[in-house]
């Protein structure tokens, strides 16, 4: 019994350490508008780098965002298959997973 709890105690011990998260994040956006804009500097002042597709001259990231998101608004930031749509909102979830998104170079 005692090399049991031995065994048990020592085990517990440990700290297992969890899968860091990944994000698979693209934000869909038009450079003239204002809400863009707002997340555009966000990400250059976070040093965020994830790929950045221009609904207004790419048609198929047109596309990609009507059947991902179900609508045709920017900014919209896709994260893993869901999509979120107000600038403060995309700002607010850059924000709290800043770690886990890759930084650019500079």
């Amino acid at each position: 019994m005692k090399i049991l709890l031995s065994f048990v105690l020592f085990f517990s011990s440990f700290t297992w350490c969890a899968a860091p998260t990944t994000y698979q994040a693209t934000l869909y956006y038009t450079p003239q508008c204002p809400y863009c804009k707002k997340v555009v500097a966000y990400l250059k002042q976070a040093n965020i780098d994830i790929p950045m597709k221009n609904v207004k001259t790419d048609n198929p990231a047109r596309k990609e965002l009507e059947e991902i998101g179900g609508y045709l608004i920017v900014p919209c930031l896709i994260v893993n298959g869901q999509a979120i749509y107000n600038a403060s909102d995309i700002i607010d979830w850059l924000s709290a997973h800043q770690e886990d998104l890759p930084k650019s170079k500079k």
